[in-house]
């Protein structure tokens, strides 16, 4: 058995203040790359007409974001744990930057791919480096609740950007918002690399008594530990596809089944946004207090099943009860990143990263595999009439996402809980 250690004795941290800018900046880099996601697939419309592609070929192609992202992850855990949160995260937010400057001037399919590949990679250390400056500028008995903060506020940001890029879109047009947002991230790559410190400096670490080895010891032991696949599995299993349906389709889904306005089928999508924020912080405290994890996790997904059943097939609900749902969904689907803060009590903060980039990568995987399978099967319906894309067909392409989710819940079954408690030293094998 794996020895952990609690600590219990704390010393004041010398600088809180800048704990929390740096958390900010991070939250606003996490905000800015998902929104430069979620956005250029907003666009796959207008990019389907202007060049005439199909919508099937033009998803494949933006799909280059999840591709980068998925292939990134383990990379990008390594890299943050060697060299730290600030100089290689800079340049991953000017990636970013880059991304959004490509795809504003694109006019074939390999440009889109380019630019959303950029995005992907730049993209990919946007979550992960926030994790880590979690680690490391805040003590272990209050990562789970910072988690959630910054996972409930990067969503909430999440919002904001996205309004700001409708609104510039608009008023300019989507090459120019795009232009606008290539500045943005120039901006904040460079308030990122003069503002963001690594640790607290100073000697002073939130973490003491951890174990001294090789960086190369710990890698294999994350590797080793078949806690962190399972978790992986769950978390991938899980909101991959949510998050995948959420951008590709959810939109499109409740203009043509329900008929809804564009404005309120994108106020229902908000709706899970808020739920997801406020679900965030919300269950990572109470997790932390009642010191079990699994309990919420499993019936976050068993829940999060229900929501989408009651979504996608009729009876269809009126607009009120479909709010509740999608409000619901958001609150289920947060409980899923405990599974996070159980990766990270199961591995020393060291390598915590790395082995929260497994986990990512799993998330990237089937967002990927995800948004591939609903775009195919749901599109090939939109483009021939909206009665074929609201028939039985694509209720059965859409029935993989909770099929999807009762197989994460089948994993989350077998997930072993930690009693909140942050390991610091592997058992000596």
């Amino acid at each position: 058995m794996s020895k952990t250690k609690e600590l219990t004795d704390y010393l004041a941290h010398p600088r809180p203040v800048m704990a929390w800018t740096i958390l900010i900046l991070s939250i606003l880099f996490n905000g800015y790359a998902m929104t430069l996601q979620l956005q250029t697939v907003e666009l796959t419309e207008k990019l389907s007409s202007l060049f005439q592609i199909s919508v099937p070929q033009l998803a494949y192609t933006q799909n280059a974001f999840f591709y980068a992202y998925f292939l990134m992850q383990i990379p990008v855990g390594v890299l943050i744990d060697r060299f730290g949160p600030r100089k290689i995260p800079s340049l991953a937010i000017l990636t970013c930057a880059a991304g959004a400057l490509v795809f504003s001037f694109c006019h074939s399919l390999m440009m889109i791919g380019i630019g959303r590949a950029l995005m992907g990679i730049g993209g990919s250390f946007a979550f992960l480096n926030g994790l880590k400056i979690v680690s490391n500028w805040f003590y272990s008995k209050r990562f789970a609740f910072m988690l959630g903060v910054f996972i409930g506020l990067s969503a909430l940001s999440m919002i904001i950007l996205g309004e700001s890029m409708v609104s510039l879109q608009n008023a300019l047009g989507w090459r120019q918002a795009l232009l606008v947002f290539s500045l943005i991230g120039l901006i904040l790559g460079c308030l990122f690399y003069f503002i963001v410190q690594d640790a607290p400096g100073a000697g002073f670490s939130v973490h003491t008594g951890q174990q001294k080895e090789s960086f190369g010891y710990f890698f294999r032991k994350v590797f080793q530990n078949g806690q962190n696949w399972i978790l992986s599995l769950t978390v991938g299993f899980v909101l991959g596809p949510l998050f995948a349906f959420r951008t590709t389709c959810s939109k499109e889904f409740l203009l043509l089944t329900y008929r809804f306005s564009e404005t309120t089928a994108e106020l229902m999508n908000m709706f899970f946004l808020a739920g997801y924020a406020i679900g965030a912080p919300f269950f990572a405290r109470i997790s932390t207090s009642i010191r079990r994890r699994k309990l919420f996790i499993v019936w976050g997904i068993a829940i999060a099943i229900l929501m989408l059943l009651l979504i996608i097939y009729p009876p269809y609900l009126g607009v009120q009860s479909l709010a509740i749902c999608y409000v619901i969904l958001g609150l289920a689907t947060s409980t899923i990143n405990l599974g996070y803060v159980i990766v990270h009590e199961l591995n020393v903060p060291r390598i915590g990263t790395t082995a929260l980039g497994i986990s990512n990568l799993f998330f990237g995987a089937f967002c990927a595999v995800s948004q591939i399978l609903i775009v195919t099967l749901f599109q090939i319906g939109l483009l021939q009439s909206y009665e074929i894309a609201s028939s039985d067909s694509t209720q059965l392409s859409l029935l993989r996402i909770p099929i999807y989710l009762f197989i994460g819940f089948i994993f989350s079954l077998f997930i072993r809980e930690t009693g909140t408690k942050q390991l610091y030293s592997y058992e000596i094998t």
